[in-house]
């Protein structure tokens, strides 16, 4: 489902509104930013990562409960204990909450865009991190999320190529850009994508915390 779902939409704005209602730094990331920034996708699930120092956990278990969500008190604290993605479901949908974990989350959050979105305020992943984040983990799926927000942001002149270039250079990703390119200008087709992302160097997730 897109951004169009009335599911999607509903669970966007209860946690969107307590979030803000309650001060709770937060950004929306994943597939909803993509739908935001780049291509419109089929996602089932809402992430957010979310300073975790400020949350309330029974205040925050109550308002879910309140509004039909299932997650136990003790995922919650084990997921935030354990440094996990804490999964709370609504029917067949799920939304992900995360903590800052590491700086690069913390970054996140520093640099989230306010954008007005089913009448509310929601703070969303940067392009530039959001596509930083897609090169990192690397599937065929992030590869053509990471050029659909490429292409379409650079034809609106509204991605700062300085800046994600200086990132790329800082986690030594400069493969994956390079295979970015190659599937933005039709050099490889999606279908050749997993081939060659199978060639790239795996990547060292602690840089995303000693690197921001």
């Amino acid at each position: 489902m897109a951004l169009k779902d009335n599911k999607i939409k509903s669970i966007i704005v209860d946690f969107v509104n307590y979030f803000n209602n309650n001060s709770i730094p937060y950004v929306l990331i994943g597939g909803l930013a993509v739908n935001i920034w780049g291509r419109i996708r089929t996602t089932m699930d809402a992430d957010f990562i979310i300073d975790q120092s400020k949350l309330d956990i029974e205040e925050f278990l109550a308002y879910l409960q309140e509004r039909k969500y299932e997650i136990t008190s003790q995922d919650m604290i084990n997921g935030l204990n354990e440094r996990i993605n804490i999964t709370i479901w609504s029917g067949i949908f799920r939304v992900d909450l995360k903590g800052i974990y590491n700086s690069f989350a913390k970054k996140s959050i520093e640099m989230a865009h306010k954008i007005k979105l089913f009448n509310v305020e929601v703070k969303v992943d940067s392009p530039e991190l959001l596509i930083i984040s897609k090169l990192c983990y690397g599937s065929e799926q992030d590869f053509e999320d990471a050029a659909s927000i490429f292409l379409r942001l650079k034809n609106q002149n509204r991605l700062n190529l300085d800046f994600l270039k200086d990132l790329i250079e800082v986690l030594n990703i400069n493969d994956r850009l390079n295979l970015l390119e190659s599937l933005i200008n039709k050099n490889i087709t999606v279908e050749h994508l997993e081939n060659e992302i199978d060639d790239l160097r795996t990547f060292n997730f602690d840089l995303l915390d000693s690197n921001f």
